[in-house]
C-alpha cells in the first residue's frame, strides 16, 4: 500500500497559480478542488503548514490536505511522519524501505522489524533518507486466545494450537512486546523463557507473513477459558469453514454456530464476508473445533 505521510514546515518555492511547493527538500503536489486546503489568505511562501497525503516517490508527496498551523516551534522543515509496510529488511535496520522511502532506524535501541510489518515512523529527511527518531508498530488487530503448543529454540518465538483442530500459529516477539503474567504466581520479569506447553495466553499483535508479531502477551489461568481466533480470513467455504492464520474452523449453520450481527443468518454473513476481511471466531469452553460465535470486525 502507498505510505501515508504527515509533514510540517514552511512553504517555499511556490508560484502564484501553481500546484506545487517545497517543504525543505520535499516537493508537495496538490490538486485545487480535490486537496482540502485550509490556509487563510491562500498558499504563500513562508507560511507554516501541516500536510497530510501519500508518498509518490522518495521526496514527493501528493497532498490530501494542507492546513496552516498557528505556531512554528522551530521544528526542522523536513520533520516528517509516515505510515506503511516495511520492505527490504535484508538491507538492514539502517536502510530499509517504507513504500519508496529509505529509512534509517539504527538509532532506536532494541528495534526489531520484519518485511510486511505495518509501522508509523517519525524523523527527519537527511539527503534522501528518513532518519527515524520514533517507530511505532501499527494495526495490532490480530487477537489470539488459546494454548501454547511449544517454544521455538532461541526463546523469541513460540507456537499456539487450537486443538482439536490441526495446525499451529507461530507467534514472534521483539523488544517492543509487552509481557504480563496474570496467573496465581506473578512473575515480575515474565518472558518467552517462562512459557511452557499448555499455558493459556491472550495475544494481541500484527499478522506478518502468516505469523503473528505480538505487541502484548498475557498468560492467564486456563480454567473455563473460551478460545478466540481473530484475524484476516485466508479462505472460506460458505456454510462449511473459515480459515484464519492456517487454522480452519468448522461452521455449523443453523446449529452450533451463531452470527449475531446478521440475525444468526449464515446466508447473510457469507454474502457480505470476503477473504481478507477481519473476522473473530469464538470456540466456547470446552473447545470442540466448531465455531460457536462468528463476528465480522
Amino acid at each position: 500500500t502507498t505510505p501515508e505521510v504527515e509533514l510540517r514546515g514552511n512553504i517555499a518555492g511556490f508560484t502564484t497559480g501553481g500546484t506545487t511547493f517545497q517543504i525543505g527538500i520535499v516537493t508537495i503536489n496538490f490538486v485545487p478542488g480535490t486537496t482540502d486546503i485550509d490556509v487563510p489568505g491562500g498558499i504563500d511562501n513562508g507560511k507554516y503548514v501541516e500536510i497530510e497525503g501519500v508518498l509518490q516517490n522518495a521526496t514527493t508527496v501528493l497532498a490530501s490536505s494542507i492546513e496552516e498551523e498557528d505556531e512554528d516551534f522551530g521544528e526542522s522543515v523536513d520533520d516528517i511522519s509516515m505510515q506503511g509496510a516495511v520492505a527490504d529488511m535484508a538491507s538492514g535496520i539502517s536502510n530499509f524501505l517504507v513504500g519508496s522511502q529509505r529509512v534509517d532506524a539504527s538509532g532506536i535501541a532494541g528495534l526489531t522489524l520484519m518485511d510486511g510489518m505495518n509501522i508509523k515512523v517519525e524523523g527527519k529527511i537527511e539527503g534522501s533518507k528518513l532518519i527515524a527518531d520514533e517507530v511505532e508498530i501499527r494495526d495490532s488487530d490480530t487477537k489470539l486466545r488459546t494454548f501454547v503448543n511449544d517454544v521455538i529454540p532461541g526463546n523469541t518465538a513460540f507456537r499456539v494450537n487450537y486443538l482439536p483442530l490441526a495446525g499451529t500459529v507461530t507467534v514472534r516477539t521483539n523488544a517492543q512486546t509487552l509481557f504480563e503474567d496474570k496467573t496465581g504466581v506473578v512473575l515480575k520479569n515474565f518472558s518467552v523463557d517462562d512459557l511452557a506447553a499448555t499455558d493459556f495466553v491472550r495475544i494481541e499483535g500484527q499478522e506478518v507473513n502468516d505469523e503473528v508479531v505480538a505487541s502484548v502477551i498475557k498468560r492467564v489461568d486456563s480454567v473455563g477459558q473460551d478460545l478466540k481466533l481473530e484475524g484476516a480470513v485466508d479462505s472460506h467455504f460458505d456454510n462449511v469453514s473459515i480459515t484464519i492464520l492456517g487454522i480452519e474452523y468448522v461452521i455449523d449453520p443453523g446449529g452450533e454456530t451463531g452470527f449475531e450481527q446478521f440475525g444468526d443468518s449464515s446466508t447473510l454473513f457469507f454474502a457480505v464476508m470476503e477473504d481478507g476481511d477481519f473476522v473473530e471466531i469464538e470456540d466456547k469452553f470446552p473447545a470442540n473445533g466448531i465455531a460457536d460465535e462468528v463476528e465480522l470486525e
